[in-house]
Formats: C-alpha cells, structure tokens, sequence
C-alpha cells in the first residue's frame, strides 16, 4: 500500500518494522525520524540537493519548502495567503486502522473504510452556533474482514459512493492476494449483503504495491488505481505494458456491465479499438496512493509511491486520457536504473527526495470546502513516513510547493478524506480521525471581520 523499494525488504530490521508499523511495507522502514527540514528536491535536470531547515519561521509560520524543487518549471517564489496560515488538526472520531473517508449523498455523515475489513458510518450532528459532534455507529455498514487478505499492504483499500449515494463499491485484497472490486445495494442498515455484485478482479502476482484507489470522475465513470504487481523495479515489466491492467489507472462503467461481466468499458478509452487493454486509461504507475478529481476543475491529481529516490505528484487538467506517468523507465524527473525517457512521458508537477525520513507519498484532495478559504485550490497531501503533510499549486510563475505545519507520528499517516462539504480530513494508521480546520485565533478574526462588516 504505502511501500516504496522492495530492494530493501528481509532480514531482522525489516521484521521489526513490520511489527511496529502496523504490519505495513515501507521502504525506509530503518531510516531516520522526521525532522523540520521541507522537502529535499532538485531543480529539474539538476542533482539532488539537500535544503536544511531551522524549524519555523521568525514569524510562527511553517517554513516553505526548499525553493529548488523537482518540478515541470522552476518552483515560484511567490507567497500565497495560504503560506502562511496555520492548521490544527481537531480529532473527530477513532476507527480500527482507517484507510478512506467519504461522503454520501442525501445525508452529511461520514462513511470509513478501515483496512481491517469494515466500514462505519460516522454520524454527524449539526447545530447552529455550535461545534458539529461525530458519533461512530456501533455496527458496521460492511463487514468482510473474514473474505480479505491481510498482510502487509493488504486489506480494505478504499469505497466510493455511486452518485446518488444509493450503492456501495468496495476495494480489497481477496484472500488469494486478488484486487477486487464489489458493489453493493444501501439499505436503511447498511449495505444489502444479497445484492453483492463483484464487478471487477484482477489477479495480484506479489503482496505489496496494490493500489486500490477508487474514484468516480465527473465522467460519471469509475477509476481504478493499479499497482505495478509488486518487487523491486517491476520486474514484470507492468508499468510500460497497456496491455497490462496493473501499474495502471482505468476506467471503467461498473453501471453498464453485459454478458455476464461486472462492467464495461466506455468507447472513449485510449485503447478501446486496439493497441492495450480497453479498460487501462493511464499507463506509468507504480503504486498509486491515491488520486483524485478537483471537483471545481476535473483536474486528475495522482500521488504515486517511488521506489529508492523520489515520490511523484501528477496533475492532469484533461484527466490524463492516454497519458503515460513513466514508470519504470522514470523515477521522478530521471531515468530508472540506465532506461530511456519514454517518448510519451509526462512528468510529475512536483517531486521530493527520500530525506529526513520521508519515503511514501499518500495522495489527497484539493481543497473546496468553506472554513479554509485561503486555501481553496490548493492541494493537500502527506509522506506516510515522516507524517508530513504538504500544499502545492500550478501557478503561472510556477509550482508552489510548501510544507505545512500538521505533522503526525511518523508511518501513520494512511490517508485523506473529503466529505460532502469539501471539507479535509487526515486519517491516522493510530486510529484516529482528524479534521483539518483553522486555528482559534483565524476563526476568532474572521468572525470580528464578519462583524465588522455586517
């Protein structure tokens, strides 16, 4: 799930890791604790560079990444409001190992994919003037911890709502290794066990680099993240084979299934006529953890997992039609192990270096909510490592990529969340569900200037 090189699995350290991370892979599982450095990164074509940090600034805000930075264009200099706002984190609620938060339509609870096999319900109460309260429901919505795989970087991987919030796709290890795709009818209790559909399965040659990330495009279509099926280097040579479902992202129509199959496969893919899987939409990943749509721009954002020297971020205004991300002839802005840059490539916006404990990229949102204003557009994501989390934008002067000051405990940070709000959420590996919101003092100023102004 989170894993990052193979080349350094085995022997009694990676054990130990193993046991003290939650029996998740990581690559840097004995590498160094965080520390307040931004991220290690290079200028494109130029040498990795290390860029130390004192802490915060003189002014009580986070540091800003190092201004050289592995991107399309050189990294701008400029400071956004967001720059310089400060973040806390507000636990909401605790889940076993919570891997996915989403919302539902028709109702403003929260619904939680926990690796270990289940999902809750998060309800929500709201009142005016007063701070929303969140209660776990005691039974879960699903429960098929007896059907998954659960090593390493196995288990539940993620769910997604149909669009009118009336049916329930769940992805999983099965307990062949297999990823699998299911879809269930919502009942007024949760999902309708009798109504499960297994609309897609895809055999998994090794443990790790799943994928499993589920996301429903603006298309109305299903995507689907695809690990490269595991080791060092994709030794089967998954990620630059269209044929190949794995070390891919596809589309799928899981509503338009015929002839016995849990899908179709719209007629606008890159390889519908020919020349690859009809059903592979983006060739080049690794192990994407995870993507996204921006639901103001259809922008596609992909975070995928390298392997010993860079974490990728991707942003694909068209939604990537065809669009090869590199692997494993690319690691970052630079050729893999003496391959050549594919013709078709395209490269990430932003890369970091594996520096001050930082190992895994775990993919997020842009932000559309309403209580981070300054924030909108700005996409927020993590190192699982470290526990880091980071904001980046595509300006015109060039990428804007800053660290931010919400930090977890390091290899705990599992994944992001949204709700029907936009607002964000981080969940922990620890258990917890964290809010991302503005700290005291904004809120204190913005209601002064609301004041003020009425």
């Amino acid at each position: 799930m989170w894993s990052g090189s193979g080349q350094r699995r085995g022997g009694a350290s990676t054990w130990l890791c193993l046991l003290t991370a939650l029996a998740l892979v990581v690559s840097a599982c004995g590498g160094s604790a965080g520390s307040d450095a931004g991220p290690t990164t290079l200028a494109a074509n130029d040498s990795p560079t290390t860029t130390a940090s004192d802490g915060d600034g003189d002014d009580g805000t986070p540091d800003p990444a190092p201004e050289e930075t592995t991107t399309t264009r050189p990294v701008s200099n400029e400071n956004p409001p967001w720059t310089e706002q400060e973040l806390v984190l507000n636990t909401i609620a605790e889940s076993d190992r919570p891997v996915a938060l989403v919302g539902r339509s028709g109702t403003g609870d929260l619904y939680v994919a926990n690796q270990t096999g289940t999902v809750v319900q998060v309800v929500r109460t709201t009142a005016k003037n007063q701070p929303d309260r969140f209660r776990v429901q005691d039974r879960p919505i699903l429960d098929i911890s007896d059907e998954i795989s659960g090593s390493t970087e196995q288990g539940l991987l993620d769910l997604a709502f149909s669009s009118d919030g009336r049916k329930l796709f769940v992805s999983y290890t099965d307990r062949s290794g297999a990823n699998v795709i299911d879809r269930y009818g919502m009942g007024s209790r949760g999902a309708d066990l009798d109504s499960r559909t297994e609309v897609l399965r895809v055999d998994q040659p090794f443990a790790n680099h799943n994928g499993g990330g589920l996301a429903f495009g603006p298309d109305g279509f299903l995507y689907v993240g695809l690990g490269d099926g595991g080791r060092a280097g994709d030794p089967l040579g998954s990620g630059q084979d269209p044929n190949s479902l794995l070390g891919s992202i596809l589309r799928i129509d899981p509503d338009g299934a015929a002839d016995g199959e849990g899908y179709s496969v719209p007629n606008g893919n890159p390889f519908f006529d020919g020349g690859g899987a009809p059903e592979v939409w983006i060739t080049g990943v690794r192990n994407p953890w995870r993507f996204s749509f921006d639901k103001s721009t259809d922008a596609l954002w992909i975070a995928d997992v390298g392997q010993d020297r860079f974490e990728e971020v991707t942003v694909l205004p068209d939604g990537g039609f065809g669009a090869n991300l590199g692997w494993n002839q690319m690691e970052g802005f630079e050729e893999f192990n003496g391959a050549t840059e594919p013709d078709d490539h395209t490269p990430p916006l932003v890369a970091y270096a594996h520096d001050d404990g930082r190992c895994s990229v775990t993919g997020g949102y842009t932000y559309r909510g309403t209580v981070l204003p300054k924030f909108d557009g700005v996409y927020i994501f993590g190192d699982f490592c470290s526990g880091e989390t980071f904001g980046v934008v595509d300006s015109e002067a060039g990428p804007i990529f800053r660290t931010l000051n919400l930090q977890l405990r390091q290899e705990t940070l599992g994944s992001f969340g949204v709700d029907n709000d936009g607002e964000m959420y981080i969940l922990s590996l620890d258990g917890t569900i964290n809010r991302i919101e503005p700290t005291q003092a904004d809120i204190d100023a913005a209601e002064a200037e609301a004041a003020e102004d009425g």
